[in-house]
């Protein structure tokens, strides 16, 4: 990586340093708004300080082990302190490490390994990088995210890493006899990487295994490729990412009674896309009008009441998770196989939710400031599409496979769960990168 870096030159430190002061300036005018913990990843990270143990604090003082919500969030909020100016500083830095990452992936992927034939026009200069980088910058969903104490940054973040990762494969590969093979340590690192991805998100499991299961198969490159070594690469990043999840899931099995792999969070997400409201919500409201939740809460707070009430106070939270989240799960699964028509047209629903460039006109947001926000998706997308008509001959780039593999990810997990615009946060550098390609002339695009 150092070498990466020091062969881009001082302009990527400057990057990285006016992405950080930006969100800096930006966090410390909204600073008011990290005082709220909509999630619980403060509360975690306070009782894992406190206590040492990763869970709740419960009303005794006793710190009780929860799976409610992955780990590394919260961990990194317990090493770093979970005051407002402590994140704030956190997700600058984390904001401009995203911007820094999508600098240099889209060094590495845009124009850069051409031949012997100079690149003309916007590259010439060194442009794409810096309009990429700027995007990220400016994007709606980042900055207001890193405003929250939510996982968005931390996840975008990540994804970046892995999109500039991805980008220097043909860099990262070794040749010879039998062609290109992806080498173990790049696949080590892939596997380490995805790894962190689950701890911050589970929806990352996912992604790692469109991702790897590609890279398997060893179709992504116009050179002939030695797919034995590949998988055998791969298998390496699946051994480490499988380490990972089973650390967790047997952590989950020694405190919480149950070998919970991703998060006792999941049931309620998906119910709370597929319950009898929502679905009646979709059946007959009007256009543009924002879904009542009231009495979908009201109705899950009495069921939770239900099994907090069958035990202890202590033993409540360790095992009424547990049994919250599998009678959440059933209770959703009953919806969907009862109104099964309501379910596939809300799977439609939440997946252009998930890609809309129009937020709900919901709280304190007004009318001008939608506007604005969907006039920016409105031609980021614009540039995607003519990005990736320009990239249709690169689509089995390392890159551009990861791109399609979140992607695809992302949208196959968020028609089922819950879904809304922040959800799509790590995606953002990807699209960053394929909007500046709308601007790159005929070939001129390796990766």
């Amino acid at each position: 990586m150092q070498k990466q870096i020091a062969s881009k030159g001082y302009p990527a430190a400057i990057v990285f340093l006016v992405a950080v002061l930006l969100r800096l300036t930006v966090g410390w005018l909204l600073i008011d708004k990290l005082q709220a913990d909509p999630d619980a990843y403060r509360a975690i990270a306070d009782c894992l300080r406190a206590t040492g143990v990763y869970g709740l604090v419960s009303e005794e003082g006793i710190g009780v082990p929860t799976a409610f919500r992955p780990p590394l969030y919260p961990a990194i909020l317990a090493i770093c302190s979970s005051t407002p100016t402590a994140i704030l500083l956190l997700h600058s830095v984390l904001g401009g490490w995203t911007v820094f990452m999508t600098y240099l992936a889209t060094q590495s992927f845009i124009g850069n390994r051409v031949g012997d034939t100079p690149d003309t026009g916007l590259y010439q200069k060194g442009w794409a990088p810096i309009w990429a980088a700027v995007i990220v910058l400016v994007d709606p969903i980042l900055v207001h995210q890193s405003t929250l104490v939510m996982t968005e940054t931390l996840a975008a973040a990540i994804s970046a890493s892995v999109f500039w990762w991805c980008a220097r494969l043909p860099s990262a590969t070794d040749s010879g006899q039998n062609g290109s093979a992806i080498s173990l340590r790049w696949s080590a690192c892939l596997g380490v990487m995805m790894t962190v991805g689950f701890l911050c998100r589970p929806t990352f499991l996912v992604w790692s295994v469109l991702l790897m299961a590609g890279f398997a198969l060893g179709g992504f490159f116009s050179v002939r490729t030695d797919r034995t070594a590949n998988g055998v690469a791969m298998i390496v990043s699946l051994s480490i990412l499988a380490i990972g999840v089973g650390g967790w899931t047997l952590r989950n099995r020694i405190v919480m009674g149950h070998p919970v792999w991703a998060t006792t969070h999941g049931g309620y997400t998906l119910l709370l896309g597929n319950n009898p409201s929502f679905y009646e919500y979709l059946r007959n409201g009007k256009a543009g009008e924002v879904w009542d939740s009231e009495i979908f809460f009201e109705s899950y707070e009495n069921e939770v009441a239900v099994f907090r009430s069958q035990a202890d106070p202590v033993s409540a939270l360790r095992l009424g998770e547990v049994a919250e989240d599998r009678a959440a799960y059933q209770w959703a699964k009953a919806t969907i196989v009862q109104q099964p028509a309501m379910f596939a047209y809300a799977c439609a629903v939440r997946w252009a939710r998930l890609w809309s460039p129009f937020p709900h006109q919901v709280g304190d947001r007004g009318r001008t400031a939608i506007g604005l926000v969907a006039v920016f998706y409105v031609v980021l997308y614009a540039m995607v599409v003519i990005g990736l008509l320009r990239l249709r001959n690169h689509l089995l780039r390392g890159f551009m496979i990861a791109a399609i593999t979140l992607a695809i990810s992302l949208s196959l997990i968020h028609s089922v769960y819950w879904s809304n615009l922040r959800m799509r946060a790590p995606m953002v550098p990807a699209l960053a990168i394929i909007a500046v390609a709308s601007c790159c002339k005929g070939q001129r695009v390796a990766g």
